[in-house]
């Protein structure tokens, strides 16, 4: 936005990536660009803004406008794609705000069945989406989880890739870690991180505010078997940790572990998900026995133990309601609009049930997402 020749340049950066993707697709099925005559892409409000050159301006500022919410139709000769020059590209409709078509393509993923009971879809990322309804009316909104779930802004934290600490164990005083590729630790993605916090709060090690104990205090309050963890506590340039591993265990690597500056930052995110969830809740006026299931979206929430991310309060847990992953939704309902006819049709009829709840503009949201942040 400071930048004349910024969304120029974030075009071409965006456009360079999927002829990236393109080219090894083709590779891959060993066919000719020039024969792809159709695309279908889904992406949050952002994205879209800066895929198609559209000026992000009035998504920086309150009310958080977008430029075009419908369906938009193209070519790949005006987006610089390498297919066939004259190529349809098809980007979906928006929803509203921060609620764009990577959404919608989650509602176009599911089952025409599994729309039919009332669900709660969070797709989570540094902008969590969340949906609930049925197939008679959806709610939708987003809230800025930030990256620290994705393990950005985290001390230790890194991409789910190989190294990367995913799962985390806590139990009688030992300490047990799984790493992605079955190496030595380089740091820890965000399914890890969800997993340690949780472990953390179950063996006492963390207080229902939040708060990381020193050694004495552990001691005092801990159950006799878990009294080891006691030593995995210390204090660095006046900020708690608990390393997650013994001294030489990271091998050339730094000893990882969490601080109370990670655990205030997974604070900050679990609340703003939860707190999205609940005034959704509220505003449709469903109660969680109301609930068939709760489904979880997203590349990251592919990886995440529910019963962690539950412990911690990042996702409601409501008695007898089922949660389960769905993986990449939004990839699998562009899909679906792209080889289904009918899908297409129905895209258009779907969106006018969909309504998008601003909680920014939701005046019990400060208050509750501050009473939301205890564990």
């Amino acid at each position: 936005m400071k930048n004349s020749e910024g969304l120029k340049i974030l075009q071409r950066k965006v456009a360079e990536t999927i002829n990236a993707l393109i080219l090894e697709a083709i590779q891959q099925n060993q066919i000719s660009a020039e024969n792809i005559y159709t695309m279908v892409i889904c992406g949050n409000s952002a994205m879209q803004h800066l895929f198609l050159g559209l000026h992000p301006g009035s998504l920086g500022r309150t009310p958080y406008t977008n430029t075009i919410l419908s369906e938009v139709l193209t070519t790949a000769r005006e987006l610089s794609l390498n297919i066939h020059p004259n190529a349809i590209i098809d980007f979906l409709p928006l929803i509203g705000g921060f609620v764009g078509a990577d959404t919608l393509a989650v509602l176009l993923a599911l089952p025409e069945g599994e729309r039919q009971g009332n669900r709660l879809i969070i797709d989570l990322g540094t902008n969590g989406e969340i949906l609930l309804g049925n197939e008679k009316k959806w709610l939708a909104t987003s809230t800025a989880a930030g990256p620290a779930l994705e393990g950005a802004t985290i001390r230790f934290g890194m991409r789910g890739t190989n190294g990367a600490i995913e799962r985390v164990k806590l139990s009688e005083g030992k300490i047990e870690l799984k790493v992605i590729g079955g190496e030595q630790p380089r740091g820890i993605c965000g399914s890890g991180i969800v997993d340690a916090v949780a472990e953390m709060l179950k063996a006492e090690l963390i207080s229902k505010e939040g708060r990381l104990l020193s050694p004495g205090k552990y001691l005092k309050v801990c159950r006799p078997e878990n009294q080891r963890f006691a030593n995995y506590l210390a204090n660095l340039d006046g900020v708690s940790v608990f390393y997650l591993m013994d001294e030489g265990q990271s091998g050339d690597n730094d000893r990882i572990y969490i601080s109370q500056k990670d655990i205030r930052a997974v604070q900050l995110a679990k609340s703003a998900i939860y707190t999205g969830c609940m005034l959704l809740m509220k505003e449709y006026g469903l109660e969680g026995e109301d609930l068939e299931e709760i489904l979880i979206a997203g590349a990251f929430g592919n990886y995440i133990d529910a019963p962690s991310a539950q412990v911690l309060g990042l996702f409601p847990n409501f008695s007898n309601v089922p949660i389960r992953s769905i993986g990449n939704a939004a990839g699998a309902g562009a899909s679906n609009f792209l080889l289904s006819r009918n899908i297409r049709i129905n895209t258009l009829i779907l969106l006018a049930k969909i309504t998008h709840f601003d909680l920014a503009a939701n005046p019990a949201f400060q208050q509750e997402y501050l009473q939301n942040t205890g564990f």
